[in-house]
Formats: structure tokens, C-alpha cells, sequence
């Protein structure tokens, strides 16, 4: 029964943390090719970054 729950627990971590990566290498992808930007969104003492698509 344990080694079921570590594998699970296992494979959750691993989905979600290759879920998060491919993400992020989609979006530096789209930065790099320009169809990405960044801005920067000021709040009260905190500083807030987006990433939006180019309007153009």
C-alpha cells in the first residue's frame, strides 16, 4: 500500500512539474518570437509583471 501512494505521489510531481516546464518553454518561445510581451503593473509597493500578447 505505501509503495502505491509513494508511486502516485511520484508520478503527481512529476506530471505537474513537466505540466509547469512546457508552459514556460511555450511562453519563452512566443517572447523570443515576438508575439509575447512583458509589463510591468504598479500597485500599491509591489510590482506585478504580465505576459500579454503584442497588439499590432
Amino acid at each position: 500500500m505505501q509503495e502505491e501512494e509513494r508511486k502516485y505521489i511520484a508520478r503527481e510531481l512529476h506530471d505537474g512539474t513537466v505540466q509547469t516546464l512546457v508552459a514556460l518553454i511555450y511562453q519563452v518561445d512566443n517572447l523570443t518570437r515576438g508575439s509575447l510581451q512583458i509589463q510591468s503593473v504598479k500597485g500599491r509597493g509591489t510590482t506585478i509583471r504580465v505576459v500579454l500578447p503584442v497588439q499590432g
